[in-house]
């Protein structure tokens, strides 16, 4: 798991840090009607919190795939691939996002299908790789559709993003 995937899945861990708060701070209430109601409500909110933060925890560890980052060449950049793994059913999802390595915040350059290797434990599809310090090179595989975003082809001015392979949108 990447430090940019974190931030999306904090909400919840920050909602039930402020509802043991207030469950803390309702024992100060000198009202006995300020206070049960208030202790009742941060328990609810603290026990639906904590079942939702658990399955969050349980998808992302059974559902979710992440490959190794790849640096860009200098090392300024860097490239996060991570699967949405759907069974049997559908093919997988693949998300890449590009970084610059001090910061939490990546820039998604591409949503699209793509495959995990079980066997081998590695990406197969889409082949995600640096060409240069500001060139991203995504290889779809044959029969794959395009996912690059367009907004996303020069995010900043800093990486250009080529999206070969696979077919035309």
């Amino acid at each position: 798991m990447d430090v940019s995937d974190l931030l999306a899945l904090s909400w919840p861990v920050v909602i039930l840090a402020l509802a043991l708060w207030g469950f803390r701070f309702a024992g100060h209430a000198r009202r006995w009607w300020v206070r049960v109601p208030l202790r009742a409500f941060t328990s609810v909110i603290t026990l639906v919190m904590f079942l939702f933060v658990m399955l969050l925890a349980v998808a992302e560890v059974g559902c979710v795939k992440h490959a190794v980052p790849l640096p860009s060449p200098d090392g300024w950049h860097v490239a996060v691939l991570s699967f949405s793994l759907s069974g049997v059913f559908d093919s997988d999802f693949a998300t890449v996002s590009v970084r610059h390595w001090w910061s939490p915040f990546a820039r998604r350059v591409y949503r699209g299908p793509g495959q995990w290797d079980f066997k081998n434990r590695e990406p197969r599809s889409p082949i995600v790789r640096w060409l240069d310090n500001k060139h991203l090179s995504i290889d779809l595989a044959p029969g794959f559709t395009h996912g690059c975003l367009e907004e996303w082809v020069q995010p900043g001015g800093d990486v250009e993003v080529q999206c070969v392979g696979g077919e035309n949108r």
